[in-house]
């Protein structure tokens, strides 16, 4: 194994005015010059009052607080403006520039730390901007960190992202059947595309992804083309013919809406050979006591939730960044982020259609910015300070109402909240509210919700 070489400045930088450091490829600092700890302010020389070796380690060897952008640790030349814990009152600016061996690998990224001249004309100088640089960074230390995974389009940070992380991966790496579980627009059909690609590129046999709607032909027509009763095959407790699919081995079955299968199609399901993986939809997590226990036992080996956005508005200056840089290279202006109360309107909106609502906005904020920064008047008025109605509140019934429109509106709401829970399943939405498809229609009609 080749011996690693000892990576430090070189003589010249050492001695030089403006404060150098050269940092490894995983971004931990290995040498600087003396002036950098003059414009940093080096901390007191350990000695046996250091609280721990953490202490004595970052006291012996001081980083600063200071990192490389996370586009210098894939070789790129970046300038940002950074500010210091230990210097408060000034702003530095950080360049950075790869080092490369003989045959062009990083090996280290070099680094110059001076302090940013106010009478610049660099826009790197307006505080938005810098707030937003900021941000781009963030997202790609997060995006580089889940490549190795294959997950850099999973965007998101906190508890819940991380467990959905860790589930992603294990669906990944296994052949097991799942269900996912998201509203409308919620990302559900681009994970599933996700999880089976990765999972193709990691076997030695490549199937397709399959879709089976069941909203889209009769039950008995779907039925006769995706499973076959084989009767070389039987079950051992049934001694029934065991279903075949009628699809090619390891292929990826993506059912649209489980909650839509007719029981007798969920029983032939949950009897058919195990050759294939099966990734059912969902919108809602009691959705599945609407599916047959055989069926349910089979499908949701692993089970997935994606929450809807207006539950992860913290995390909303990460996902309009994503959903900007994606659609980015469809415009010739120069658009690099969000002005911070630009964020704060997006945050103020419970986007009720999540992924589909967020891209429409941010299309039609591109469009009306000069650049570089999306700002508040840029954001479209009809989501500026507004509500998607997504929370509907039970009626305030005063004295004077009358007890039957009290009952009307109450009914009114019921179904509503069920034919939007189930905007293309009228059955699932009478099975949700416990009445017959007929008694929905007549619910309908007399509410005039057709």
């Amino acid at each position: 194994m080749p011996r690693r070489p000892r990576l430090s400045l070189p003589t010249l930088l050492m001695d030089a005015a403006e404060g150098y450091a050269l940092w490894d490829t995983h971004g931990h600092m290995v040498d600087h010059n003396p002036c950098l700890e003059k414009l940093c302010g080096k901390p007191d020389p350990p000695d046996d009052s250091a609280n721990d070796l953490q202490d004595y380690i970052k006291r012996k060897n001081p980083d600063f607080g200071i990192t490389p952008p996370a586009s210098a640790l894939i070789g790129a030349l970046t300038e940002t403006l950074i500010s210091l814990s230990t210097n408060p009152s000034n702003l530095f600016q950080l360049q950075c520039w790869p080092v490369t061996d003989s045959e062009s690998n990083l090996i280290a990224i070099l680094g110059r730390i001076q302090i940013a001249n106010p009478l610049s004309t660099n826009t790197y100088d307006d505080p938005s901007r810098f707030w937003g640089l900021k941000l781009q960074d963030e997202l790609l230390r997060r995006r580089l960190a889940q490549q190795p995974l294959g997950l850099d389009n999973l965007c998101g940070f906190g508890q819940d992202h991380d467990q959905l992380l860790r589930r992603v991966n294990a669906a990944i790496q296994s052949k097991c059947n799942l269900m996912i579980i998201g509203e409308s627009g919620s990302g559900r059909h681009n994970l599933s595309r996700l999880i089976h690609s990765q999972w193709q590129f990691n076997s030695s046999h490549r199937s397709p992804l399959i879709p089976l709607d069941p909203k889209s032909l009769p039950a008995e027509i779907l039925m006769r083309d995706f499973l076959l009763k084989d009767s070389s095959k039987t079950s051992h407790s049934t001694k029934k013919p065991i279903p075949k699919w009628r699809v090619p081995a390891n292929s990826t079955i993506l059912i649209e809406d489980a909650t839509a299968l007719e029981p007798d199609f969920q029983d032939l399901i949950s009897q058919a050979e195990e050759n294939v993986r099966i990734i059912s939809l969902l919108t809602t997590y009691s959705s599945m006591d609407l599916l047959k226990p055989a069926f349910r036992s089979k499908a949701s080996t692993i089970i997935l939730t994606l929450k809807p956005l207006r539950e992860r508005i913290p995390e909303i200056p990460i996902l309009a960044q994503f959903m900007l840089e994606r659609i980015r290279t469809e415009t010739t202006k120069r658009i690099d982020g969000f002005h911070p109360s630009a964020i704060i309107q997006l945050q103020m909106f419970d986007w009720p259609d999540n992924w589909r609502d967020l891209e429409r906005v941010i299309r039609l904020a591109m469009l009306s910015t000069q650049g570089p920064l999306i700002r508040p008047e840029d954001i479209p008025a009809s989501i500026q300070g507004a509500y998607g109605g997504a929370w509907m509140q039970l009626p305030k019934v005063s004295p004077g109402d009358r007890l039957n429109d009290a009952l009307d509106q109450t009914r009114r709401i019921s179904v509503e909240q069920a034919l939007k829970q189930f905007p293309d399943n009228k059955a699932a939405a009478a099975r949700a509210l416990g009445v017959s498809r007929p008694k929905l229609y007549r619910l309908m009609a007399e509410l005039g919700l057709e």
